[in-house]
């Protein structure tokens, strides 16, 4: 599962809005879930494009169609959102798909890359937010 969709309200957004939204899975385990959102760069251009470009891993034309998008997106590899699981929640009842292996490496390396340069935030979601807007993970 390279992809996850879940509604979410991010502790870095002001205005506090529940939707559902795709992520990109960095890690999975019985204990944890790390994740970073997936954006259309549609509207967002001279943030994806501009001077922190390097922030950003983009979903390039040709990887589009291939790996599920329906439009050009971007993922920011600056802010992971970390969500400490327990055995009351089944993350794999959410809607999820993978990506080809050279995109989910792309991504991964660039993740690597903002850590290293300490561009790197973490959020944390409580698992009982999770289970409030997810009901679906509730075993």
């Amino acid at each position: 599962m390279d992809i996850i969709i879940l509604r979410m309200k991010y502790p870095n957004d002001p205005t506090g809005n529940l939707a559902a939204h795709q992520h990109f899975v960095a890690e999975l385990s019985k204990e944890s879930i790390n994740l970073y959102s997936i954006s259309s760069i549609l509207g967002k251009e001279n943030r994806v494009l501009g001077k922190n470009k390097e922030d950003y891993e983009q979903i390039k034309a040709e990887e589009i169609r291939v790996n599920g998008f329906k439009v050009p997106s971007f993922i920011d590899c600056t802010k992971m959102y970390q969500i400490i699981l327990d055995d009351t929640v089944d993350i794999k009842r959410l809607s999820n798909r993978n990506i080809t292996s050279e995109l989910s490496k792309r991504i991964h390396d660039r993740i690597e890359c903002k850590k290293k340069e300490g561009k790197h935030g973490v959020y944390s979601i409580s698992v009982e937010e999770l289970k409030e807007w997810n009901k679906k993970v509730i075993k």
